[in-house]
């Protein structure tokens, strides 16, 4: 390497210039310049020099190029990971099989752990809130009032633009739906009452004018049945307390990992944003397949000399993106780890839920729970959280 430069020591080449006489008449010859030719050792102390200084700036060069490899290969490395896992965690924010299934136990139309809570409200209603009448004992079961009802309630409530309206708030909703059509489906009342004439005579004596009317209070009888009263109602609300307990800790639980979610929604959505290097970017930069970069690095960096990749465009904007994968990495691992452990506390947050309804024989009937199916859904939400442990494990 080092001959290929000696033409560094051309200007240690001396010419010497001899005085020549001036023309004319008048010219007179003149003595030659003295110049002291120099001497070999100085020459090669200078050559020396120039040598030890080019293999400097060479050794500067290669140091340099050999840590841009090395950030290059670790920087694939790292991109690698970074196109796997950021797509991953953004995925595991919207975990459809857990989304599915705790759409399925919130849902109040869905049986999945026992009567659905349409139902309960329905027959609940059906028993509490329409009186059997005296003369709808010889009709066959499907043509009274309450059967009529809970017929009627269980197709308005199943109507596709009812269950829109159900799901913005299910629970209130469904309550006050039946209460009002309760209201209005119960047949009219035939009252009676009976008037003494000390009582007509009392009223008329508190008259205060000839043409004023009188007022007798009485207490009514519905010869129809039962009135449609408050204690009907607390009846009402009794029957189905348990089912609404039940879905008040349901969101209880929600409302405490909803902000936790949406603060790391809002991270992967700014980092995914940030992140603009890959595996595939940066082997699309250096024209290699990025299945077999690692080969083909090998192979492509003899092609040119240190000096040479180091101004190559190419080259430095791979660099570059090596970089940010380096710096970025750790930051999407630290988030794919906080997902992951919000995903397992949501799940282990329904199990702790669940469970303490199935080891709790009167609030577990109390709720309408079936208890196959109670166990059932508990075991499908350990599954989940089996799944995420064993994705943590794959990772470490």
């Amino acid at each position: 390497m080092k001959t290929q430069f000696l033409f560094a020591v051309a200007f240690l080449n001396l010419s010497f210039s001899l005085a020549q006489p001036k023309e004319g008449n008048d010219a007179t010859p003149t003595q030659p310049l003295a110049v002291e030719a120099p001497k070999p050792d100085d020459i090669n102390k200078k050559m020396k020099a120039i040598e030890d200084k080019f293999d400097e700036i060479l050794t500067i060069d290669a140091a340099k190029f050999a840590g841009a490899q090395e950030v290059i290969n670790q920087g694939l490395g790292n991109a690698a990971d970074i196109e796997q896992v950021l797509p991953t965690t953004l995925l595991l924010l919207d975990y459809n099989d857990l989304r599915t299934l705790t759409s399925r136990v919130n849902n109040a139309s869905d049986d999945k752990l026992g009567s659905s809570f349409v139902d309960i409200v329905v027959n609940s209603a059906t028993e509490n809130l329409i009186p059997v009448y005296e003369d709808e004992k010889d009709l066959a079961p499907a043509q009274t009032t309450q059967a009529k009802f809970k017929t009627f309630m269980k197709s308005l409530i199943s109507a596709p633009i009812v269950q829109g309206l159900l799901n913005s708030n299910p629970i209130t909703s469904i309550i006050n739906n039946v209460l009002q059509q309760a209201a209005v489906y119960e047949k009219p009342r035939d009252v009676s009452f009976t008037i003494s004439p000390e009582e007509i005579s009392a009223a008329i004596a508190t008259k205060k004018n000839p043409g004023q009317a009188i007022t007798v209070t009485k207490p009514i009888t519905n010869k129809g049945g039962a009135p449609y009263d408050e204690k009907m109602v607390e009846n009402f609300y009794a029957s189905i307390k348990g089912r609404v307990n039940l879905y008040e800790e349901f969101k209880a639980h929600i409302d405490s990992v909803d902000a936790m979610n949406a603060n790391l929604r809002m991270q992967a959505i700014a980092l995914d944003k940030q992140v603009k290097t890959s595996k595939t970017a940066i082997c699309r930069v250096l024209s290699i397949n990025p299945e077999t970069y690692i080969s083909e690095l090998s192979k492509m960096y003899p092609k040119m000399t240190s000096v040479q990749w180091m101004n190559d465009k190419s080259f430095l904007v791979a660099l570059s993106l090596s970089n940010q994968a380096i710096e970025y990495l750790p930051l999407v691992l630290r988030l794919n780890q906080d997902v992951v452990n919000a995903t397992i506390a949501d799940i282990r947050g329904y199990k702790f839920i669940l469970s303490r309804y199935l080891s709790n024989n009167e609030a577990r009937k109390n709720a309408g729970l079936d208890e196959t199916k109670l166990r059932t859904c508990i075991n499908e939400f350990t599954l989940l959280e089996t799944k995420m442990k064993e994705y943590l494990k794959k990772k470490a």
